[in-house]
This record gives structure tokens, sequence and C-alpha cells, in this order.
């Protein structure tokens, strides 16, 4: 195995990097990185590989103000567009051209006097990491769609609520099927009080759109195993079955599914991905000592899951965030500061994951290893 880092600096925490695109020549790859403590998208950094994983160059940096972005000279159309979208959206290259980016509104940047009001309307309301004094995040129940012809210059967006959600939180790892069709993986909470994750499907023809609930849990990893066979593993953290993946299915291209059943995978959240001779390969973080980033082959299709063999890529994590300031404010919990692994097969069929991890000395990262099953 070989670990290489994408970007490390003793001032920022970087984590949740994304693979946004992959050819012969250049990876690239997005990720939060902040000087504080971000799970809300702040900022973004981008990285590109041209040696297959081995070396990296951070060659972007982004800040969000009020809710909008700068950018370096040379950022490509995509990362460009995925960093305006936002953290919590699935931006994809249509084959016509077109920038699509579909997701929920996620979290805002609100001013410390809207707190009353966001707490009164139900919102997930989160103190802001570095000016608490000053700013609160929130999250609604809003979702969007956005399309872009001239490649990010302008675009057309449509806005809408999700109904019966108090707020809900898009998974960026979203698949588009053979047909076209676009699913988004999302989680939310409802009216009701229960906690659900839903899906986000197109038509083929990406006009129309509609929330497909398909059970427990959160974050949640898909991948089209066969044509319009679409297998979801779901984060699930509460309960009996905490630290699970749940498994479910769906046969019509995510418009009904099957009832979840639990895995023998332990870990979260979950990337999927079809290998090129049809067997599927789960990447998680595995936050149980040694903490780390692990994977496991599935055979059948996501049937069952060969935990005899698996895969450890790293078990040197477990180190609480220097930047982690969570604790402290409104809603905030500690964390190992590891996990949220992304796998694609290379062309001469090794693995690349890319994740992010905390070691000792306390600096949040974002890092690859390239590896061979």
């Amino acid at each position: 195995m070989q670990h290489s880092i994408l970007f490390k600096n003793p001032g920022y925490y970087s984590a949740f990097p994304l693979i946004l695109s992959n050819s012969n020549s250049k990876i690239s790859v997005i990720f939060v990185s902040s000087p504080f403590h971000d799970h809300f998208g702040e900022n973004f950094a981008c990285a590109e590989t041209t040696d297959f994983g081995m070396s990296w160059t951070t060659n972007i940096n982004s800040k969000k103000i009020n809710n909008e972005s700068t950018f370096d000279d040379g950022i490509s159309d995509l990362e460009g567009f995925a960093a305006k979208s936002g953290w919590r959206a699935f931006t994809n290259k249509l084959p016509n051209g077109d920038l699509i980016s579909v997701g929920s509104i996620g979290w805002e940047k609100l001013d410390i006097g809207q707190k009353n009001i966001a707490l009164e309307n139900g919102w997930v309301v989160r103190d802001h990491p570095q000016d608490p004094d000053k700013f609160i995040y929130v999250n609604t129940s809003r979702l969007f769609v956005k399309r872009s012809k001239d490649n990010g210059k302008t675009w057309e967006k449509d806005e809408w609520i999700a109904e019966g959600f108090k707020w809900v939180l898009g998974f960026e790892r979203g698949i588009v099927l053979e047909n076209g069709t676009m699913i988004i993986p999302m989680y939310g909470l409802k009216d009701d009080g229960s906690e659900v994750a839903f899906v986000l499907r197109s038509k083929s023809d990406l006009n129309e759109w509609s929330l497909v609930e398909i059970g427990k849990g959160d974050e949640t990893a898909l991948v089209e195993v066969s044509s319009n066979e679409v297998l979801a593993m779901s984060r699930y953290t509460s309960g009996d079955d905490a630290g699970y993946l749940l498994s479910t299915r769906s046969h019509d291209g995510g418009l009904t599914w099957s009832s979840q059943t639990k895995t023998n995978v332990w870990g979260f959240p979950a990337h999927l991905l079809k290998l090129s001779d049809n067997r599927i390969l789960c990447s998680y973080g595995f936050r149980k000592s040694p903490m780390g980033i692990r994977a496991v082959i599935s055979d059948d299709g996501g049937l069952t899951w060969n935990i005899q063999q698996e895969y450890i890529l790293r078990d040197d994590a477990g180190t609480i965030s220097a930047k982690n300031e969570q604790t402290k404010l409104t809603g905030g919990r500690p964390s190992s500061d590891v996990g949220y692994p992304v796998s694609i097969q290379l062309i001469d069929g090794s693995i690349l994951t890319v994740y992010y991890i905390t070691l000792e000395d306390g600096i949040t990262h974002c890092a690859s290893t390239k590896w061979n099953l």
C-alpha cells in the first residue's frame, strides 16, 4: 500500500474529500479546508494528482463569503461549479456538456440575531466554530436543482421545500444510472419526529424530481449493480443495529426499495464502487480501536460481504483534531476525525482511496492510499 497526503496544514482542518474527475492524465479532488473545525462547507480546496495518487498538488483554494465563492485562476469548470453549489450537492457534467448540481441547500451562515427564529422554526442550529458570538449555521428543508449551459458562468435554478420535513441534508455521493436517471442520497427529520434516509430521484430527462424514502439511517452510499438495479448502504448510529451498515435494494431504478437488512459490516459512512470484474467494493471509516479506513468485497452484488477478508488501509487514526471545538458548542460532540473514504479503480486495476484522518499530531488532513485487491 502506498499512502500519500493530499493536503496537510497545521492551521487547517481538511476533511470530507470527494473525487470530482478521473482521467488517464489527472484525478481531481475537492475537500473542505478551513482554519476551524468545519463540518459546514464554508471553505473548500482542490487537489490533483497526475501520477495516480503517488503525489498531490493543492492548486485551488476557495472561500465562501455570504454563501458565494471566490476562486483563484485555473480552477476547472466542474471543480468551480461543485464548490459554488456547496458541499451537500451532487455535481455532474452531462453528455451534452451542461453542468448540473442537485441537493439540499445545506448549512447556511446567518447572523446570531436570527437564532431564536431558527429554533422556533425547528431548524437545525449550530454555533459558528470560529465566531460563535456573531454567527450561527442553520439547516432547513430546502432542495435545489441548478443547471448551466455555459460552463458555470450562468445557470438556471429551481428551489423548493421538502414537504413533511423539518430539515434535510444531501449527501454528495449521487449516481447516474445507465439510462440517465440521477439518484442523490439524502436524510432528514420528518415533521412526525422520525429520522429517515431517502433519495432525490430524477426522471431520465432530468426535468422532474421526486423524494423516495428508503428506510432508517442517514448518510447513504449508492451503486448500480446491474441495469436499473441499485444497492444502497446506509449509516445507522442508534438502536440495536448501531454501527452496522444497513442495506436495501431497488430493482426499478430507485422508484421502490426493499426492506432494510443489517449487514455484517461495521463502519460508516460507506462508499460503493462497481469494479471492472463486476464485484462491489465497499469502503468505510472504522471508528473502533484501531481506528482507520477499511474495505470489503462482495461477489454477489452486495447480498453478502466477505468480512473475513477485510482490507485494512489505515489503522493509525483515532486522535481528536486539534481544531475540534465542537464539544464547547451547541449540539457539538467529540469526534475521532477519520473516515469518509471514496474509492476509484485505476487503469491498472489497483484502487485509489481518498479519505480524511487525524494522527497523533492532531492535524486533520486529507490523504490517499493506492492499493491492490
